[in-house]
């Protein structure tokens, strides 16, 4: 992974996890409203899984937030 994908991925998870905070969800419930498992919400916080553009619109979609949401590493997610 380069550095640039992994900086985005980082950015991409502590957004996601400041927004699950926000909520004041724990990762079980904020799984259950994403319809995801609390393993797989935890990987995407710490950056261990990339989410594909595809899933990442989703996730946003899903929380009613905008993919702008995720700051800088969100352009990769900007539908043309």
């Amino acid at each position: 992974m380069k550095k640039a994908e992994a900086e985005d991925t980082l950015q991409f998870g502590e957004a996601l996890k400041r927004l699950r905070l926000e909520t004041k969800l724990s990762q079980t419930e904020f799984a259950r409203r994403l319809g995801l498992s609390p393993t797989n919400v935890c990987d995407l916080e710490k950056g261990r899984v990339i989410p594909s553009v595809k899933r990442a619109i989703w996730i946003a979609q899903k929380l009613g937030v905008s993919e702008r949401f995720f700051g800088a590493s969100a352009q990769i997610f900007v539908a043309t």
